[in-house]
């Protein structure tokens, strides 16, 4: 089975947290901003979309610490001289992604056909999509679905279920060795349709598995009887 899977790498939370201090730091204008883009003091979608891009801007001019630099040359080594096309899937993650009450599904970037001398850049990328608008709409709405509860004053505010309050949560991110696919797609161990744990459903398609996660086909389905 080993010889089907690709080779991948973690970039963890432990390397990104730099990088979220200092977009944190308390004193600094990205912190104003991250604060008030959570607490949705921000309305205007022109101010919301302003906002946001300046948080990915600075995300893309973040200074590496040395343990940083090491791990992205160790990585860029990899890419050159293990990985097949000396290529690779820069794939974002982050710890609130599919919790209980937000999933962040298709939130986060991901970054394609990624050469070694192009992997910061890609890293950097998927961790400036942690601050896209797109998020920040899906955080409020989902936190105005949520319960509320009454502070010390005795006024009601939203619960915070997300897990996302006024630090931002970890991030990290996988290096995949990119596979040239002639078909690929997307394998539910449960049917996400009717939530038979029995079943088990997959979509896909001809062509990177891009296609079937963002629509842009019409991928086949196939749905099997785990059971018999």
């Amino acid at each position: 089975l080993r010889n089907h899977v690709p080779k991948s790498y973690a970039l963890s939370t432990s390397f990104f947290q730099p990088w979220v201090d200092a977009i944190l730091t308390n004193n600094s204008s990205s912190s104003n901003d991250y604060t008030r883009l959570l607490n949705g003091d921000i309305t205007e979608t022109k101010e919301l979309e302003e906002a946001c891009q300046k948080l990915k801007s600075q995300c893309m001019t973040l200074p590496l610490t040395t343990s940083q630099q090491t791990a992205l040359k160790e990585l860029s080594n990899i890419i050159s001289t293990q990985f097949a096309h000396s290529l690779a899937a820069v794939r974002s993650s982050a710890i609130e992604e599919d919790g209980t009450d937000m999933s962040y599904a298709g939130m986060f970037e991901t970054e394609l056909g990624v050469s070694s001398r192009n992997l910061e850049v890609a890293v950097r990328r998927c961790f400036a999509s942690k601050f896209d608008v797109r998020v920040f709409l899906y955080m409020r709405a989902s936190h105005d679905d949520g319960e509320t509860e009454e502070d010390g004053d005795g006024d009601q505010k939203n619960q915070n279920h997300g897990g996302t309050s006024d630090k931002a949560g970890g991030f990290a991110v996988v290096v995949m060795e990119m596979v040239d696919a002639i078909t690929a797609g997307v394998a539910f161990s449960a049917n996400p349709l009717n939530s038979d744990r029995d079943e088990c459903v997959v979509d896909g398609s001809y062509g990177l598995g891009v296609s079937v996660v963002d629509g842009s086909v019409t991928a086949d389905r196939y749905v099997y009887d785990k059971v018999t």
